[in-house]
Formats: structure tokens, C-alpha cells, sequence
């Protein structure tokens, strides 16, 4: 999906090339706070795959007496 996104939006025709796109300082804060959004899907991504690997390695503590 991120990569999607960066491929609608950096192309030159694209809404940065719209003139009433923030500019400066108000591009820079709306820039700060879209980039969660945009690495939201890649962040979970990664974590369930780490969780599923650190579960498959635990070993099975609840057969122990």
C-alpha cells in the first residue's frame, strides 16, 4: 500500500505538482504527520512476522507438570 501511495503522489503530474499543496513550514508538519500513516502497514507487517517467529521457536510450557 505504501508503495502504492508513493507511486500516485511522485510523479511529476502528481498533487505536489498543485500549486495550492503546502509549501515550507506547513508541507513539513503535514509531511510529520502522514509519515505514521504511511509506515503503519510496513510496522505491522514486520511485528507480526517477528511475533510468529518468536512463537513458533518458544517451546510448549504448558504440558510441564
Amino acid at each position: 500500500m505504501t508503495g502504492l501511495c508513493l507511486a500516485l503522489v511522485l510523479p511529476s503530474g502528481g498533487p505536489l505538482a498543485n500549486p495550492e499543496f503546502p509549501q515550507g513550514t506547513a508541507g513539513l508538519i503535514m509531511d510529520v504527520c502522514y509519515a505514521p500513516l504511511l509506515l503503519w502497514g510496513p510496522l505491522v507487517l514486520v511485528l507480526t512476522a517477528h511475533y510468529a517467529r518468536r512463537r513458533s521457536a518458544a517451546p510448549d510450557l504448558r504440558h510441564t507438570a
